[in-house]
């Protein structure tokens, strides 16, 4: 049976590591107008939407991956920016599908999601705004009925996520009712995490919350079956987040959206409570019972970025959380490191580093489900498998569907929940 666990997504604060460019500058970037990048006139974003146009996609994220290599700041900031040159790439005039070939998964496959939320706008300005269930599950069919694009999916269907948000003028609660008309559930999960990524993005940090829809709400109506922004507009006002309450929005939506939501809300709160880490782990622990594992997974997600990947800083980190929903932190921290690379690898050093016992094989359970997402064949992920610690290889093949295994049961409503594509 098709697994309907979550993927949940991308951190947000994570930053990328440096993959191979295949462009590098020997002296420092500068706009068309000859001002170098970073100045007042030529933006980060703009240089690379500059090399974008005049290049391609594949030159622009090589060039990303140049600067990110150079500058911290532009590091911290990398997933934006591919979500930048992602929005930019789809124009109209392509099929989709090929446009978001183009991309890489480098920083937490921003150029994907970009694509995929540029090609939504584009199509809902041609239907006039309107919003409805042939649509949304039409966007991903390519990937849906390719066996071997379950990656891809995902990238669709939390790309799909962020469109919505910008569709629905940020109004959460008809975000999510967009994804709920999803028919696939693991599809509707990552499109959850993607309304969820969006919405923290832009109410923390509003100058990286990229993109805007084509045509705007003036160009939207509401019916029965359809989302709009006119639709959002008429409805209660509904914060983003609040400073007064960790928990929320998670506390204050249906049980359905808990697992989603949970799975980025340390975001939130580590942005309100000056990046704290022990209280944002005290914090986890007020969370609905249910919720709970999935708020310290999240913990873990961001302790990949806190860190900066430093895997012995990320260990002491963890050990703020109880030690109950310990497994839980390292298992976010996992995931997110093969989300930045899509490589297993990543996770099977960190898997090593863990002594014996429940983190460690939370640890090589959660590389099991990144491989299930990363690679279909069924010898493929037996193969890659292999590579875990001898007393821990069934650990990997329950997370990779391999085999049946009560190794990392996940919380109630939550599912399995890989972070990579399968995302945030």
């Amino acid at each position: 049976m098709r697994s309907t666990r979550l993927i949940l997504a991308t951190a947000l604060v994570a930053v990328g590591l440096p993959l191979a460019a295949t462009a590098q500058t020997s002296s420092p970037a500068r706009c068309a107008d000859g001002t170098p990048v970073g100045s007042r006139t030529c933006s980060t974003e703009a240089y690379l939407l500059e090399v974008l146009e005049s290049r391609g996609v594949e030159e622009a994220m090589a060039t990303l991956e140049s600067l990110v290599a150079a500058d911290e700041d532009t590091r911290r900031d990398a997933h934006s920016y591919a979500h930048a040159i992602g929005i930019a790439a789809y124009d109209g005039s392509e099929e989709v599908g090929e446009v978001f070939a183009r991309c890489t998964p480098a920083h937490q496959s921003g150029c994907y999601h970009g694509v995929i939320q540029s090609y939504f706008s584009h199509q809902l300005a041609r239907s006039g705004g309107q919003l409805d269930g042939r649509l949304v599950n039409d966007l991903c069919r390519e990937h849906r009925e390719n066996p071997d694009a379950r990656w891809l999916l995902f990238q669709c269907a939390h790309g799909m996520g962020h469109g919505l948000v910008m569709l629905a003028d940020r109004h959460l609660p008809t975000s999510l009712e967009g994804c709920d008309l999803v028919g696939d559930g693991w599809e509707r999960e990552a499109c959850y995490g993607g309304v969820f990524m969006e919405n923290i993005v832009h109410a923390t940090v509003p100058e990286e919350a990229v993109g805007r829809p084509v045509g705007g709400a003036e160009h939207a109506h509401h019916h029965d079956h359809g989302v709009t922004a006119t639709a959002a507009t008429m409805r209660e006002e509904f914060p983003p987040l609040r400073e007064d309450d960790p928990l929320y929005p998670c506390n204050a939506l249906p049980d359905r959206y808990g697992a989603a939501c949970y799975a980025m809300q340390t975001s939130a709160i580590l942005h309100f409570n000056g990046r704290n880490i022990a209280a944002a782990a005290r914090t986890c622990g007020t969370a609905p019972e249910m919720f709970r594992p999935i708020c310290y997974q999240s913990l873990g997600r961001d302790i990949s970025a806190l860190s900066g990947q430093t895997h012995s800083r990320a260990i002491e980190l963890c050990a703020t959380a109880p030690a109950d929903y310990q497994p839980w932190c390292h298992t976010g921290y996992t995931k997110n490191l093969i989300d930045l690379t899509a490589d297993p690898d990543d996770g099977f050093a960190y898997c090593r580093l863990l002594p014996d016992g429940e983190s460690k094989r939370f640890c090589y359970v959660a590389v099991g489900e990144q491989i299930w997402v990363l690679h279909d064949g069924l010898g493929q992920r037996e193969a890659l498998c292999g590579a875990s610690e001898a007393a821990y290889v069934d650990a990997c093949r329950a997370g990779a569907g391999l085999i049946e295994s009560a190794a990392a049961p996940a919380p109630a409503g939550a599912g399995r929940a890989p972070a990579l594509p399968g995302r945030g």
